[in-house]
């Protein structure tokens, strides 16, 4: 038996998979375990499943912790337990978190609208929520081994390359941006799941991606 919590009521949904019987669960934790730190640097830190936290948040505190509560159920109850490590998740749907300055980048341009995206000067790690949604599936009671914790891989690419992807999709919309850095990480190790995984994760193409975001905003807006 198997489930997935991919949000944050792991604390309790750890009990119940006990009391219930289920022996794999997998959950959503995050890159926010690292806080915010600029990557810019090619020569900068890559972080590992093993790399130390350094939340600034309360959100990275949270998820810090649930790894670390998650690996002792694993190691005490022995359920199998697996957690993903998101980093910036985009498409159709996306209502709260820091990403939300995709709202400027995909939803009004979706509406015909001019936009400025705010984060110019960043780069990140892109999943598509389709991506990650197909991956909790897929690994869901697949580690056998003692890892428990992974980081899930995206499209890394600039806040500039994807603005001019939009404006490719969208060419009739005006959209810029803002000077500045979130600095959430984008440069993390992807061995540990490659291995998980195997060959049957696939990224969707950025601009397959945005694409699709694009097309479902418009429709949901009704123009």
């Amino acid at each position: 038996r198997s489930t997935l919590f991919p949000y944050t009521t792991l604390f309790r949904s750890l009990f119940i998979a006990l009391v219930c019987g289920v022996t794999r669960l997998t959950w959503a934790s995050s890159m926010a375990v690292f806080g915010h730190q600029t990557q810019a640097d090619g020569d900068s830190e890559e972080f590992t499943e093993s790399s130390r936290h350094c939340p600034d948040n309360v959100y990275g505190i949270t998820k810090s912790y649930a790894e670390g509560i998650s690996l002792s159920y694993r190691e005490r109850y022995g359920l199998n337990t697996v957690g993903l490590r998101i980093g910036l998740v985009y498409g159709q749907g996306k209502e709260r978190g820091e990403g939300l300055f995709t709202e400027h980048l995909f939803d009004r341009p979706a509406r015909g609208r001019d936009s400025v995206v705010p984060y110019g000067d960043d780069v990140f790690s892109w999943q598509y929520v389709r991506d990650v949604a197909r991956a909790f599936i897929l690994v869901n009671g697949r580690d056998e081994t003692d890892q428990g914790i992974y980081n899930l891989p995206g499209t890394v690419a600039s806040m500039q390359d994807a603005v001019g992807i939009v404006r490719e999709l969208r060419p009739g919309v005006s959209i810029g941006s803002e000077p500045g850095v979130l600095g959430f990480p984008h440069r993390f190790s992807v061995t540990a799941f490659d291995k998980l995984a195997g060959y049957e994760h696939r990224l969707t193409p950025l601009r397959d991606g945005f694409a699709e975001t694009l097309d479902r905003l418009r429709d949901a807006g009704g123009e």
